[in-house]
């Protein structure tokens, strides 16, 4: 069990963690942290652990970065003897249930716990989040810089992310832009729409084009007699596209009995 030490500790003796998933601080927050030090002082401790002869801040940055505002000398501690990985799980966890870290920061925070060799539902139940919470984190990850910044600072809801997948990486950021220039922030179906018009249906639409093609010259290799190939492939697709394929009968001809086609009574006879 470890065993924690309560000391004041001087603030020249504290450093920042740089592994702090939270990388921006709000100047409103610090200026209402600063009166509530005024008014009551500092009522929690910090949590840090030592590094050398200084100590490194894993918990309260915040009070920290207040009471130097406000010239404070020194600050209560809680010490503890922490892994690297341990460090990281409690900043992340400490940032992320108090709700005030961007999807980008919390994507940052989960990377880094994944170095450290947490990974899927292990990750995802350490920090007491669902799996779909942290495939969301992670697929965010999967989108160019631009794109993750219009979502870090909730100009495109994180609830797109998945749409987004959608988009070619090398159009998701002029897209995103394009976007924004029409509406901010964009609503989740809006966007969804858009997609689903712009790249989701053409893309399928080619999908089955060259399903088809590739189906054609399969059975077109084996040499099948009487046109059935095309027909077989014609039955596959549904039939569709009969109109535009020129199969549309004369209505001035009609089939004989053996399959041909013969001109109508009102057609005059040009041979």
């Amino acid at each position: 069990m470890t065993h924690d030490e309560i000391k004041e500790i001087g603030i020249a003796r504290l450093r920042p963690s740089q592994s702090n998933p939270r990388k921006a601080f709000r100047d409103v927050d610090q200026f209402e942290l600063m009166d509530s030090i005024r008014s009551v002082g500092v009522l929690s401790y910090l949590l840090v652990r030592p590094v050398g002869e200084d100590f490194e801040i894993v918990a309260g940055e915040r009070r920290y970065r207040a009471a130097k505002a406000l010239g404070l000398e020194s600050l209560p501690c809680r010490v503890r003897s922490l892994t690297d990985e341990a460090v990281g799980k409690i900043q992340l966890i400490e940032n992320i249930q108090r709700a005030n870290l961007s999807p980008v920061e919390e994507l940052a925070g989960v990377r880094e716990l994944e170095e450290l060799g947490i990974h899927g539902a292990e990750l995802a139940k350490s920090l007491g989040k669902t799996n779909d919470w942290l495939q969301l984190r992670l697929d965010l990850g999967k989108l160019p810089s631009g794109a993750q910044e219009a979502v870090g600072a909730g100009r495109v809801s994180l609830a797109s992310v998945p749409d987004l997948l959608y988009v070619e990486a090398s159009e998701c950021e002029e897209f995103v832009q394009e976007v924004l220039e029409i509406e901010e922030p964009v609503p989740v179906l809006t966007l969804r729409a858009m997609i689903e018009e712009r790249y989701r249906a053409p893309r399928e639409a080619k999908i089955r084009w060259r399903t088809f093609v590739e189906d054609y010259k399969s059975k077109a290799s084996g040499k099948v007699e009487g046109g059935r190939v095309g027909r077989a492939v014609f039955d596959r697709i549904g039939g569709k596209g009969r109109e535009s394929c020129g199969a549309r009968r004369d209505p001035g001809r009609k089939a004989d009995q053996g399959g041909r086609a013969e001109d109508g009574p009102d057609r005059p006879n040009n041979f």
